[in-house]
């Protein structure tokens, strides 16, 4: 039987490897790139930009090589070795704080969080502290752009093994093979186990928990902020938010 190793996707460089070639539609990425190409159009001038929970670096990046400035903020070490490998890595400035943490001396144009980062914060008093450190962090009329998964959507459900299973070519490590598995369900939180099989026979298993904030309970929250302005959308062809949406895309202005 093989053994299978606890590991942390994020932290764990050989795991935090795999995860652009899993992730590898960049709906996202064009969404925000978009984003910022926007509001640089319509202040004609390029941006100053923070991705929070930057994670690999790639929208950091893409952001950087368009001219904005751009700083990225990453806990996980694992994450911020494989965004500083990243082809133009230099153009970006990297921190490894968290979402409450960091206390940078600027203020910036657009602060962006991608990758759904937004459903690692658990608790109520976690979130008002990210929110009121980028509300912080944002100049007078700038824009933070976020997104989570809807919750009436119930997307975990199919985060089962057979709907899951996936083998992705990853560069220098070869063909890793990759599943998902819910562990439990209460009420907003989602704990779920993220399998990992690498081609040398080895097996990690990482868990990981979610938390699915109902649109209305964020609405809430960010005006309890300050946040002002709010635009809800339902996917990243920008279409108005509904309950059968899958996304929860939203701007707050400050």
């Amino acid at each position: 039987m093989t053994e299978i190793t606890k590991g942390n996707s994020y932290t764990d460089y050989q795991l935090a490897q795999i995860y652009d070639p899993i992730n590898e539609a960049d709906h996202d990425i064009q969404y925000y790139v978009k984003l910022a190409t926007e509001i640089s159009a319509q202040s004609d001038r390029k941006l100053h930009v923070l991705d929070v929970g930057c994670g690999t670096g790639w929208l950091a990046v893409e952001l950087a090589k368009l001219g904005h400035k751009v700083e990225g903020i990453e806990p996980a070490f694992g994450m911020l070795k494989v965004a500083n490998n990243r082809p133009d890595s230099d153009l970006v400035n990297w921190h490894q704080e968290t979402g409450s943490s960091f206390n940078l001396p600027n203020q910036f144009d657009l602060i962006v969080m991608t990758g759904h980062v937004f459903q690692v914060f658990l608790t109520d008093d976690e979130i008002f502290s990210v929110f009121d450190n980028l509300y912080a962090h944002l100049k007078s009329g700038g824009m933070l752009a976020f997104e989570n998964r809807n919750i009436e959507y119930r997307s975990w459900d199919r985060w089962t093994p057979d709907e899951t299973r996936e083998t992705v070519s990853v560069p220098d490590v070869g063909d890793v093979t990759y599943w998902h598995d819910i562990i439990e369900e209460k009420g907003e939180l989602i704990t779920f186990a993220t399998y990992f099989k690498f081609p040398d026979g080895r097996e990690y298993r990482d868990d990981n928990n979610l938390r699915f904030l109902p649109q209305q309970k964020m609405k809430q929250m960010l005006e309890d902020t300050g946040f002002r302005g709010l635009e809800w959308y339902g996917d990243w062809d920008q279409r108005p938010f509904d309950p059968s949406q899958r996304e929860i895309i939203v701007h707050a202005t400050k």
